[in-house]
Protein backbone atom coordinates (compact mmCIF):
# COMPACT_ATOMS: atom_id res chain seq x y z
CA UNK A 1 0.00 0.00 0.00
CA UNK A 2 1.28 3.48 -0.91
CA UNK A 3 1.09 5.58 2.24
CA UNK A 4 1.33 8.78 0.16
CA UNK A 5 -1.95 8.01 -1.55
CA UNK A 6 -4.03 6.06 0.92
CA UNK A 7 -4.81 6.25 4.60
CA UNK A 8 -7.06 3.66 6.16
CA UNK A 9 -9.96 5.72 7.52
CA UNK A 10 -10.43 5.49 11.26
CA UNK A 11 -13.29 7.00 13.24
CA UNK A 12 -12.64 10.68 13.86
CA UNK A 13 -9.39 10.74 11.87
CA UNK A 14 -10.59 13.24 9.27
CA UNK A 15 -12.02 15.58 11.91
CA UNK A 16 -8.80 15.36 13.89
CA UNK A 17 -6.72 16.54 10.93
CA UNK A 18 -9.23 19.28 10.16
CA UNK A 19 -9.07 20.54 13.76
CA UNK A 20 -5.27 20.48 13.74
CA UNK A 21 -5.15 22.31 10.41
CA UNK A 22 -7.66 24.94 11.53
CA UNK A 23 -5.73 25.53 14.74
CA UNK A 24 -2.49 25.86 12.76
CA UNK A 25 -4.11 28.46 10.47
CA UNK A 26 -5.33 30.43 13.50
CA UNK A 27 -1.76 30.38 14.86
CA UNK A 28 -0.43 31.36 11.41
CA UNK A 29 1.59 28.16 11.17
CA UNK A 30 0.76 27.64 7.52
CA UNK A 31 3.34 24.96 6.75
CA UNK A 32 1.86 22.77 9.48
CA UNK A 33 -1.65 23.63 8.30
CA UNK A 34 -0.78 22.61 4.75
CA UNK A 35 0.40 19.19 5.92
CA UNK A 36 -2.68 18.66 8.09
CA UNK A 37 -5.13 19.49 5.32
CA UNK A 38 -3.11 17.49 2.78
CA UNK A 39 -3.30 14.45 5.05
CA UNK A 40 -7.02 15.02 5.61
CA UNK A 41 -7.47 14.86 1.83
CA UNK A 42 -5.86 11.43 1.81
CA UNK A 43 -8.55 10.32 4.24
CA UNK A 44 -11.43 12.07 2.49
CA UNK A 45 -10.42 13.33 -1.00
CA UNK A 46 -13.70 15.22 -1.53
CA UNK A 47 -13.85 16.74 1.95
CA UNK A 48 -14.94 20.36 1.55
CA UNK A 49 -13.13 21.70 4.60
CA UNK A 50 -9.96 19.80 3.73
CA UNK A 51 -9.98 21.06 0.14
CA UNK A 52 -10.61 24.66 1.10
CA UNK A 53 -8.14 24.55 4.00
CA UNK A 54 -5.47 23.15 1.70
CA UNK A 55 -6.08 25.90 -0.87
CA UNK A 56 -5.86 28.56 1.82
CA UNK A 57 -2.65 27.07 3.21
CA UNK A 58 -1.05 26.88 -0.22
CA UNK A 59 -1.96 30.52 -0.80
CA UNK A 60 -0.52 31.63 2.53
CA UNK A 61 2.66 29.67 1.81
CA UNK A 62 3.12 31.47 -1.50
CA UNK A 63 2.35 28.45 -3.67
CA UNK A 64 0.11 30.52 -5.88
CA UNK A 65 0.07 28.40 -9.05
CA UNK A 66 -1.10 25.26 -7.25
CA UNK A 67 -3.50 27.26 -5.08
CA UNK A 68 -5.02 28.80 -8.23
CA UNK A 69 -5.44 25.42 -9.93
CA UNK A 70 -7.05 23.80 -6.90
CA UNK A 71 -9.29 26.81 -6.30
CA UNK A 72 -10.53 26.69 -9.89
CA UNK A 73 -11.39 23.01 -9.43
CA UNK A 74 -13.16 23.76 -6.15
CA UNK A 75 -15.31 26.45 -7.79
CA UNK A 76 -16.06 24.40 -10.92
CA UNK A 77 -17.04 21.33 -8.90
CA UNK A 78 -19.80 23.42 -7.22
CA UNK A 79 -19.41 21.60 -3.93
CA UNK A 80 -20.58 22.85 -0.55
CA UNK A 81 -23.10 25.58 0.12
CA UNK A 82 -23.36 29.16 -1.10
CA UNK A 83 -21.02 30.42 1.64
CA UNK A 84 -18.33 27.95 0.53
CA UNK A 85 -18.72 29.18 -3.04
CA UNK A 86 -18.27 32.85 -2.13
CA UNK A 87 -15.40 32.06 0.23
CA UNK A 88 -13.65 30.29 -2.65
CA UNK A 89 -14.29 33.24 -4.98
CA UNK A 90 -12.80 35.54 -2.37
CA UNK A 91 -9.60 33.48 -2.13
CA UNK A 92 -9.46 33.00 -5.90
CA UNK A 93 -9.60 36.74 -6.55
CA UNK A 94 -6.83 37.29 -4.00
CA UNK A 95 -4.68 34.65 -5.71
CA UNK A 96 -5.21 36.31 -9.09
CA UNK A 97 -4.33 39.68 -7.63
CA UNK A 98 -1.08 38.37 -6.18
CA UNK A 99 -0.22 36.66 -9.46
CA UNK A 100 -0.64 39.99 -11.25
CA UNK A 101 -3.60 38.73 -13.28
CA UNK A 102 -5.54 41.90 -12.65
CA UNK A 103 -7.82 41.69 -15.68
CA UNK A 104 -9.12 38.30 -14.61
CA UNK A 105 -9.39 39.49 -11.00
CA UNK A 106 -11.44 42.48 -12.17
CA UNK A 107 -13.74 40.14 -14.08
CA UNK A 108 -14.24 38.04 -10.95
CA UNK A 109 -14.97 41.23 -9.00
CA UNK A 110 -17.61 42.40 -11.46
CA UNK A 111 -19.24 38.97 -11.67
CA UNK A 112 -19.41 38.66 -7.90
CA UNK A 113 -20.77 42.13 -7.23
CA UNK A 114 -23.50 41.57 -9.81
CA UNK A 115 -24.50 38.24 -8.24
CA UNK A 116 -27.91 38.45 -6.62
CA UNK A 117 -27.41 35.34 -4.46
CA UNK A 118 -25.01 36.60 -1.80
CA UNK A 119 -26.32 34.89 1.32
CA UNK A 120 -25.76 37.52 3.99
CA UNK A 121 -24.53 40.93 5.01
CA UNK A 122 -21.48 39.17 6.45
CA UNK A 123 -20.61 37.88 2.99
CA UNK A 124 -21.01 41.38 1.58
CA UNK A 125 -18.65 42.67 4.26
CA UNK A 126 -16.04 40.08 3.26
CA UNK A 127 -16.21 41.31 -0.31
CA UNK A 128 -16.11 44.90 0.84
CA UNK A 129 -12.80 44.21 2.60
CA UNK A 130 -11.47 42.41 -0.45
CA UNK A 131 -12.64 45.27 -2.66
CA UNK A 132 -10.72 47.74 -0.49
CA UNK A 133 -7.56 45.65 -0.89
CA UNK A 134 -8.11 45.45 -4.63
CA UNK A 135 -8.58 49.18 -5.02
CA UNK A 136 -5.69 49.93 -2.69
CA UNK A 137 -3.46 47.67 -4.77
CA UNK A 138 -4.56 49.45 -7.93
CA UNK A 139 -4.14 52.87 -6.35
CA UNK A 140 -0.57 52.14 -5.27
CA UNK A 141 0.26 50.62 -8.66
CA UNK A 142 2.08 47.66 -7.10
CA UNK A 143 0.79 45.01 -9.48
CA UNK A 144 3.33 43.67 -11.91
CA UNK A 145 3.07 45.14 -15.39
CA UNK A 146 0.81 48.03 -14.38
CA UNK A 147 3.34 50.70 -13.41
CA UNK A 148 3.03 52.46 -16.77
CA UNK A 149 -0.77 52.66 -16.79
CA UNK A 150 -2.49 56.00 -16.47
CA UNK A 151 -3.97 56.87 -13.11
CA UNK A 152 -6.96 59.01 -12.25
CA UNK A 153 -5.94 61.75 -9.79
CA UNK A 154 -8.29 62.86 -7.08
CA UNK A 155 -6.09 65.46 -5.35
CA UNK A 156 -5.35 63.17 -2.41
CA UNK A 157 -6.05 59.84 -4.14
CA UNK A 158 -5.02 57.95 -7.26
CA UNK A 159 -6.76 55.06 -8.92
CA UNK A 160 -5.68 53.00 -11.91
CA UNK A 161 -7.59 54.15 -14.99
CA UNK A 162 -8.95 50.67 -15.69
CA UNK A 163 -10.12 50.20 -12.09
CA UNK A 164 -11.76 53.63 -12.13
CA UNK A 165 -13.56 52.59 -15.31
CA UNK A 166 -14.70 49.35 -13.66
CA UNK A 167 -15.97 51.25 -10.61
CA UNK A 168 -17.94 53.70 -12.77
CA UNK A 169 -19.45 50.83 -14.73
CA UNK A 170 -20.57 49.03 -11.57
CA UNK A 171 -22.13 52.19 -10.14
CA UNK A 172 -24.28 52.67 -13.24
CA UNK A 173 -25.05 48.98 -13.82
CA UNK A 174 -28.77 48.41 -13.07
CA UNK A 175 -28.04 44.76 -12.23
CA UNK A 176 -25.47 45.55 -9.55
CA UNK A 177 -26.91 45.29 -6.03
CA UNK A 178 -27.66 48.78 -4.56
CA UNK A 179 -26.09 47.84 -1.22
CA UNK A 180 -22.85 46.88 -2.99
CA UNK A 181 -22.88 50.23 -4.79
CA UNK A 182 -23.04 51.95 -1.41
CA UNK A 183 -20.05 49.93 -0.19
CA UNK A 184 -18.14 50.83 -3.35
CA UNK A 185 -18.87 54.55 -2.93
CA UNK A 186 -17.62 54.48 0.64
CA UNK A 187 -14.44 52.70 -0.43
CA UNK A 188 -13.78 55.23 -3.19
CA UNK A 189 -14.30 58.03 -0.65
CA UNK A 190 -11.94 56.32 1.79
CA UNK A 191 -9.30 56.20 -0.95
CA UNK A 192 -9.33 60.00 -1.04
CA UNK A 193 -10.77 60.38 -4.53
CA UNK A 194 -12.37 63.75 -5.22
CA UNK A 195 -14.08 63.03 -8.50
CA UNK A 196 -17.64 63.24 -9.73
CA UNK A 197 -19.29 59.94 -10.58
CA UNK A 198 -22.74 58.90 -11.81
CA UNK A 199 -24.75 56.44 -9.73
CA UNK A 200 -27.83 54.58 -10.93
CA UNK A 201 -29.84 53.28 -8.01
CA UNK A 202 -33.51 52.44 -7.39
CA UNK A 203 -34.61 53.91 -10.71
CA UNK A 204 -32.72 57.17 -10.18
CA UNK A 205 -29.53 58.43 -11.77
CA UNK A 206 -27.59 61.06 -9.86
CA UNK A 207 -24.15 62.61 -9.98
CA UNK A 208 -22.17 62.72 -6.73
CA UNK A 209 -18.91 64.41 -5.83
CA UNK A 210 -16.79 61.91 -3.90
CA UNK A 211 -14.82 64.76 -2.34
CA UNK A 212 -17.86 66.33 -0.67
CA UNK A 213 -20.15 63.32 -0.32
CA UNK A 214 -21.13 62.97 3.36
CA UNK A 215 -21.56 59.63 5.11
CA UNK A 216 -25.15 58.55 5.68
CA UNK A 217 -24.46 58.34 9.43
CA UNK A 218 -23.63 62.06 9.53
CA UNK A 219 -27.13 63.09 8.46
CA UNK A 220 -29.04 64.83 11.29
CA UNK A 221 -32.22 63.10 10.13
CA UNK A 222 -30.54 59.70 10.42
CA UNK A 223 -29.54 60.44 14.02
CA UNK A 224 -32.95 61.92 14.91
CA UNK A 225 -34.76 58.78 13.77
CA UNK A 226 -32.43 56.59 15.84
CA UNK A 227 -33.21 58.73 18.89
CA UNK A 228 -36.96 58.45 18.30
CA UNK A 229 -36.71 54.67 17.91
CA UNK A 230 -34.90 54.54 21.22
CA UNK A 231 -37.75 56.42 22.89
CA UNK A 232 -40.34 54.22 21.23
CA UNK A 233 -38.90 50.76 21.67
CA UNK A 234 -35.90 50.45 23.99
CA UNK A 235 -37.96 50.00 27.16
CA UNK A 236 -41.00 48.41 25.51
CA UNK A 237 -39.13 45.70 23.58
CA UNK A 238 -35.29 45.76 23.62
CA UNK A 239 -35.01 42.99 21.03
CA UNK A 240 -37.33 44.76 18.61
CA UNK A 241 -35.46 47.99 19.30
CA UNK A 242 -32.17 46.45 18.15
CA UNK A 243 -33.89 45.08 15.07
CA UNK A 244 -35.36 48.51 14.31
CA UNK A 245 -31.92 50.12 14.53
CA UNK A 246 -30.44 47.46 12.26
CA UNK A 247 -33.29 47.96 9.80
CA UNK A 248 -32.80 51.74 9.77
CA UNK A 249 -29.04 51.37 9.30
CA UNK A 250 -29.52 48.85 6.50
CA UNK A 251 -32.20 50.92 4.78
CA UNK A 252 -30.19 54.15 4.81
CA UNK A 253 -27.05 52.31 3.69
CA UNK A 254 -28.90 50.71 0.76
CA UNK A 255 -30.42 54.06 -0.18
CA UNK A 256 -27.08 55.96 0.05
CA UNK A 257 -26.32 58.44 -1.51
CA UNK A 258 -29.98 59.20 -2.29
CA UNK A 259 -31.14 61.81 0.22
CA UNK A 260 -33.90 60.95 2.67
CA UNK A 261 -37.10 62.77 1.79
CA UNK A 262 -39.25 64.13 3.29
CA UNK A 263 -37.04 65.51 6.07
CA UNK A 264 -39.40 64.47 8.85
CA UNK A 265 -37.96 62.21 11.56
CA UNK A 266 -41.38 61.54 13.10
CA UNK A 267 -42.59 60.04 9.79
CA UNK A 268 -39.54 57.83 9.27
CA UNK A 269 -39.53 56.64 12.89
CA UNK A 270 -43.22 55.75 12.65
CA UNK A 271 -42.67 53.90 9.38
CA UNK A 272 -39.73 51.90 10.77
CA UNK A 273 -41.80 51.13 13.86
CA UNK A 274 -44.64 49.75 11.73
CA UNK A 275 -42.38 47.90 9.31
CA UNK A 276 -40.25 46.16 11.93
CA UNK A 277 -43.42 44.92 13.61
CA UNK A 278 -44.85 43.70 10.31
CA UNK A 279 -41.79 41.67 9.29
CA UNK A 280 -41.95 39.97 12.68
CA UNK A 281 -45.61 39.06 12.25
CA UNK A 282 -46.80 41.68 14.73
CA UNK A 283 -49.43 43.77 13.01
CA UNK A 284 -49.91 47.33 14.19
CA UNK A 285 -52.92 49.62 13.90
CA UNK A 286 -51.43 52.03 11.38
CA UNK A 287 -54.07 54.66 12.09
CA UNK A 288 -53.22 54.66 15.80
CA UNK A 289 -49.50 54.90 15.05
CA UNK A 290 -50.18 57.77 12.64
CA UNK A 291 -52.17 59.67 15.26
CA UNK A 292 -49.48 59.06 17.89
CA UNK A 293 -46.77 60.49 15.63
CA UNK A 294 -48.94 63.26 14.21
CA UNK A 295 -48.64 62.07 10.62
CA UNK A 296 -51.36 61.15 8.16
CA UNK A 297 -52.25 57.50 7.70
CA UNK A 298 -51.77 57.77 3.93
CA UNK A 299 -48.25 59.21 4.10
CA UNK A 300 -47.32 56.63 6.74
CA UNK A 301 -48.52 53.81 4.49
CA UNK A 302 -46.61 55.29 1.54
CA UNK A 303 -43.39 55.54 3.59
CA UNK A 304 -43.71 51.96 4.87
CA UNK A 305 -44.17 50.81 1.28
CA UNK A 306 -41.06 52.74 0.23
CA UNK A 307 -38.98 51.12 2.98
CA UNK A 308 -40.15 47.73 1.77
CA UNK A 309 -39.24 48.61 -1.83
CA UNK A 310 -35.71 49.57 -0.84
CA UNK A 311 -35.25 46.60 1.49
CA UNK A 312 -36.39 44.08 -1.12
CA UNK A 313 -34.14 45.63 -3.79
CA UNK A 314 -31.02 44.15 -2.20
CA UNK A 315 -29.91 40.58 -1.53
CA UNK A 316 -28.11 41.55 1.67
Amino acid sequence: MDNDKTIIPMPGLYENYIEQGTRAVEEQEYEAAEQCFKTALLVEPDGIRARFGYILSLYQNGKLAEAKSRCESFICDEIGDIDDYFDALHVYASILRDLGETDQAAAILKMTLQNQDMPSVETAEKFRQWLRLFLENAKQGTTAGESDRETVPGEDGFLDEEKWSDAKQLLTDPDCDPYVKSLLLKDLKADGLKKEVSVHKLGQTLTVDLGTLPDNEDDDLYQSVRSRLEQLLESENPTLYEMALQLWDHFTMTLYPIALSPRRPELWAAAVYVYVHEINGMQQDANSVAVLHEVSASELAKTVEYIDTVETSTSF
